[in-house]
């Protein structure tokens, strides 16, 4: 069995679910003293490494994680999935942590397909 069909699979379904969850984050954060430009640059800027980092993780995950359950695997993601949005905590933003961290956790849990795993 191999991985590559199901890693496409998982980026064409990641990809529409982090932009959706960045830009209702992006509308409910405060603009502050940016200007509007500045600050959906700053953003997508952002959301690249954070979606960037995600999928490369969910790569590394596919490729190593070859037994166990779908149930497992879906734990592990959501753990691994939790490192890139942990940079937005420190940056004081609350509603765009907090949208962000439950766009990772609702992928990892309910979105993400489900993996080819061999029996234990």
């Amino acid at each position: 069995m191999t991985h590559a069909p199901w890693f496409p699979r998982c980026a064409a379904r990641y990809v529409p679910l982090c932009a959706a969850g960045w830009f209702l984050a992006m509308a409910l954060t405060p603009r502050g003293a940016l200007s509007f430009g500045e600050q959906l640059a700053d953003g997508v800027n952002l959301m690249l490494f954070v979606a960037a980092v995600s999928l490369f993780l969910l790569l590394l995950l596919g490729l190593l994680k070859r037994y166990g359950t779908p149930g497992g695997f879906r734990t592990a993601a959501a753990f691994l999935l939790l490192m890139p949005v942990l940079p937005l905590a420190l940056g004081g933003g609350g509603a765009l942590f907090g949208i962000m961290l439950l766009t990772q956790v609702v992928f990892a849990t309910a979105v993400m397909p489900k993996p080819e795993l061999l029996a234990v």
